[in-house]
């Protein structure tokens, strides 16, 4: 047993080679090589002189970790992919690319999919890109000031972008912002089935019977005067302020309840002028009998006095 322990220490010494020193600084460990020549090794520890330190598994794999006299680590696999099975943690910055790609799981199927997502961080602001071959594929970014932009198709500008701010979102080439406050501007084409605007009091104090209605005298030399209904805003006004419909819903609504207490007074009026026409068509009914005795009369008259 022994004569066994023996000889096959024997045999592992001839097969790792160690050198702690060079000519050049360096500190080599290399299994499977040689001093002279470590680049040929399967796995090599190398300590460089300036700090820097290496640990290389070769063998037509090179799958390299690195520590740099910087503070920063690298990972490196330069025959292939490179598979994280569990989570990947990332301390600190990512200073230039990350790129995911994933080629489907076969247990479900999807052999053939495909996964790419580059992450870019450049002028104090970062950004995730679908496809770092085409900057027109799709993109989220966030910049120094803290907005967020997602874009599906982009051009360098970024200018069609929709944009996530503290309080709003701003939609492409600020034509649409929704606030966190409620307010919603729409600088374009706004289509709906139905808009249910809620604001209160209506115009309904007009029918109270304390109500002053503006006399149709009054109305009519305002209207002379400033071509538009009054409490109604002209058209220059409503074209350089624009329209609050809420509060021009009610105005319209406002007159036209005003025109139907003119429409019922009107109405009052025309019903008691046609009493005076039934009662002046019936005194000219009786005028007219009277006249056809007065006629009957004058004849027996004439005749009286020719016999």
């Amino acid at each position: 047993m022994k004569t066994i322990l023996t000889v096959t220490s024997i045999l592992l010494s001839l097969n790792v080679c160690a050198q702690l020193g060079s000519d050049t600084g360096h500190g080599i460990v290399s299994i499977n090589g040689n001093t002279s020549n470590y680049t040929s090794s399967i796995l090599r520890l190398v300590k460089w002189s300036n700090n820097n330190a290496h640990i290389d598994v070769m063998d037509n794999k090179d799958l390299h970790l690195n520590f740099y006299a910087s503070g920063n680590t690298t990972v490196g696999y330069g025959g292939g992919d490179f598979e994280v099975k569990n989570n990947l943690k990332v301390s600190g910055k990512i200073n230039d690319r990350l790129s995911l790609f994933t080629w489907g799981n076969p247990n479900y199927g999807h052999t053939n999919s495909t996964l790419v997502m580059n992450g870019i961080r450049q002028n104090g602001q970062w950004e995730i890109l679908g496809d770092g071959a085409r900057t027109s594929i799709g993109l989220i970014s966030t910049d120094i000031f803290g907005n967020i932009r997602f874009v599906s198709h982009h051009d360098s500008s970024i200018s069609n972008s929709k944009t996530m701010t503290d309080d709003q979102l701003i939609g492409q080439n600020t034509r649409m912002i929704v606030a966190n406050n409620g307010n919603v501007a729409i600088y374009g084409k706004l289509e709906s089935k139905e808009v249910k605007v809620t604001l209160t009091p209506t115009a309904d104090f007009v029918f109270e019977e304390n109500y002053n209605l503006p006399t149709l005298d009054f109305i009519e030399n305002h209207i002379k005067e400033k071509k538009h209904l009054p409490e109604i805003a002209s058209a220059e006004e409503m074209k350089e302020n624009g329209v609050n419909i809420g509060e021009f819903q009610i105005q319209l609504l406002q007159k036209i309840e005003e025109l139907t207490l003119y429409t019922i007074q009107q109405q009052k009026e025309i019903n008691s002028e046609k009493e005076k026409v039934k009662e002046l068509q019936k005194e000219n009914k009786s005028l007219k009998k009277i006249n056809l005795k007065l006629l009957e009369l004058q004849k027996r008259l004439e005749k009286l006095e020719k016999n």
